[in-house]
Order: C-alpha cells, then sequence, then structure tokens
C-alpha cells in the first residue's frame, strides 16, 4: 500500500528542505533526496542534511533530531510527533500524511507554522501551536484537536470529528472558515480571544462554540450552521463588539444561541434562523435557573433584528434588556408569547 507523503519545510538562508513519509501508525521515515549509499540513520541521530530511509523507524524515546531545520521528530510512544522550534523569523511548513497516537501530534513553536493536508488522529493534543496556518486537514479522535495559547491561528477547509475539543485557545486571534466540525464534545473554546468563524458547520455532539469573556475582543459569527447539538452556541462572560449574523440554528435540544452576556453592551445578533430548537435542554439553564428552551435567548443590550425563529420548543426569541431593532419573525413557539423583549410579526 502506497504511504502517504508528509513534506516539511523550514525556510533559511539555506533553504534547506527535508522531505518526510509518515506511517499510519505511530512510525515515521524520511525519504529521498540523499546520496546513494548512503547509511541510514537509527533512533536518536543527528541529522544535518537529507536521508534515505528503507523501513519505517520506530523509537521508544526520540527519533531524529534534524539540526539543520530545528526539526525535532519523536517516535511512537508517549511523546511529541513533530516538533518545530528555536528562534528566529522562520516558517516551518509540514505538508500532507499522518500523525498518529501521540500524546502531541505537532508541537508547532516556530514564530509561523504552515499545517497542509495532515490527518491528526487518536493524539492526547493534536496541535499545540503558537502562531499556526491550517488547511484541508483532518483531526479525528483526538483529545483536544487544536491547543493554542496567545499568537494567531487561521484554520480553513479542515474537519474535526469525534474529537473531546475541536479548538481550545486562550488570548488568540482566530479565523475559521470553511470548516466542518462533527461529534465533538465542544467544536470551538475560546477564552479572552479575538473570533472571527464564518461559512463552517457545526453538527453533532455537545457545544458548536464556546467563547468567554471576550470584552473588547472583535467576535463574528457569520454564515454558520448549526445542527443537532446539545446548544448551537455559547457567548458568556463580558462580551462586546459581537456581531452574530446569518446563520442558522435548527435541531439543537437547549437553545440555539445563548447569550448571557455580564455587561450591557453593543452587540448585534441579525439575520439568523432558529427553528426545532429546545426539545431536549438537559442540564442548560439561564440565570434564572430555568431550562433553556427558547431558540435564541439574550440579554444586556444585545441588538436584535431581522432574525426567524419557528417551531422552538419555548419561546421562538426570548431577550431580557435587549434592543429590538425590527424585522423579527416568529410562528408556532410552544411557550406564548412567541418573543420576549422583541416585538415578532
Amino acid at each position: 500500500m502506497r504511504q502517504a507523503r508528509t513534506s516539511v519545510r523550514r525556510r533559511s538562508p539555506a533553504r534547506v528542505a527535508v522531505v518526510l513519509l509518515l506511517a499510519t501508525g505511530s512510525s515515521l521515515a524520511i525519504l529521498p533526496t540523499a546520496p546513494a549509499g548512503a547509511a541510514a540513520p537509527g533512533c536518536g541521530s543527528s541529522v544535518s542534511s537529507d536521508v534515505v530511509l528503507t523501513k519505517d523507524l520506530r523509537c521508544s524515546g526520540s527519533g531524529l533530531l534534524l539540526q539543520e531545520s530545528g526539526l525535532t521528530i519523536i517516535g511512537s510512544g508517549t511523546g511529541t510527533g513533530i516538533s518545530t522550534g528555536g528562534p528566529g523569523p522562520e516558517t516551518t511548513t509540514i505538508i500532507n500524511g499522518v500523525v498518529k497516537n501521540f500524546a502531541t501530534g505537532i508541537n508547532a513553536s516556530y514564530p509561523s507554522n504552515v499545517v497542509t493536508g495532515v490527518t491528526l488522529r487518536g493524539n492526547t493534543v493534536g496541535i499545540d501551536s503558537r502562531n499556526v496556518t491550517v488547511s484541508a486537514s483532518t483531526f479525528v479522535a483526538n483529545g483536544t484537536a487544536v491547543q493554542q495559547a496567545l499568537g494567531g491561528l487561521s484554520v480553513s477547509g479542515s474537519t474535526f470529528k469525534n474529537n473531546g475539543v475541536g479548538l481550545d485557545l486562550l488570548d488568540v486571534e482566530v479565523d475559521l472558515t470553511q470548516n466542518i466540525f462533527v461529534n465533538n464534545g465542544t467544536g470551538v473554546s475560546t477564552d479572552n480571544s479575538g473570533v472571527r468563524i464564518s461559512d463552517s458547520s457545526f453538527r453533532g455532539g455537545g457545544v458548536g462554540v464556546l467563547l468567554r469573556n471576550s470584552l473588547g475582543y472583535s467576535v463574528r459569527l457569520d454564515d454558520n450552521t448549526f445542527t443537532d447539538l446539545d446548544i448551537g452556541t455559547i457567548i458568556t462572560g463580558a462580551t462586546t463588539n459581537a456581531v452574530i449574523s446569518e446563520n442558522s440554528f435548527r435541531s439543537n435540544g437547549a437553545s440555539g444561541l445563548y447569550f448571557p452576556n455580564s455587561v450591557a453592551a453593543a452587540n448585534t445578533i441579525s439575520g439568523n434562523t432558529f427553528n426545532d430548537n429546545g426539545f431536549a435542554p438537559g442540564a442548560y439553564v439561564d440565570p434564572s435557573g430555568n431550562a433553556l428552551s427558547s431558540g435564541l435567548w439574550a440579554n444586556k443590550g444585545a441588538q436584535i433584528s431581522n432574525s426567524i425563529a419557528n417551531a422552538n420548543a419555548g419561546h421562538g426569541i426570548e431577550g431580557h434588556g435587549v434592543v429590538d431593532a425590527g424585522g423579527n419573525r416568529a410562528r408556532n413557539n410552544l411557550a406564548p408569547p412567541q418573543c420576549i423583549g422583541v416585538v415578532c410579526s
């Protein structure tokens, strides 16, 4: 069976390139362009140029230390699959292949890191990063798919499935676009972060998006779908400058969107749809201890406009201290009146 090829490149004055092949298990191999007849290194070897291995390298400790690229690769077991690090402004790029069954699949600690077309499966942490761009990658059954504190994160065209947490972020500027989240415990969890999530799909599992304490940060959720989750989105703590627009919240057990903001701030909720939510709220309750069941629950100055809420188990829109910006519609919601805090036609 042909194995997946993973390229790891670091841009430096010498333009050193190292090509890696990662097997589907917790092992690795390094491929061409070594001189003909060069001896293959073993576990723990230091390497300063391209090398060729004729079989997978399975190590109980360290794998290969690539001195020229500053990239440490640790073999099978509880260690790290691929680790980038070192001083300087260099960018490390990891392309294609599989990283499986490590404590940390990729430790991306360079000032700039790029991960493209990589599958991370069954790791405790898929990527532990700082300043990373991820695209066209797949994260399956990791404890946490991507973990990051500080820096910037961009993820596009990637799939997160059956992870405990898809993305767990603290003090990060994050941009997520055109991603798919399926049956994760929590899809995206952030604290004190600037967040942009667009054109993405969240379905099945626990919480789609959990945003905490975004006071002073920009938060935007645009054109996403939240379906068949325990709860679609929770925005809690102190949040300002949030724009939640043109999203669809459908068939989520508790509310589609729960926004119990702790400060009276200008946040915008506009052009969203909330249908068939609230029929299995479980342990989710509002600040008064009442089970969540309305399509949208919001408070503390949120401006609500041009949203549609139909056939939810509670009210269509339930607002407490919100601003009615007009154009809201609701029908066939089971709790009268159809809307609280705003007028719905």
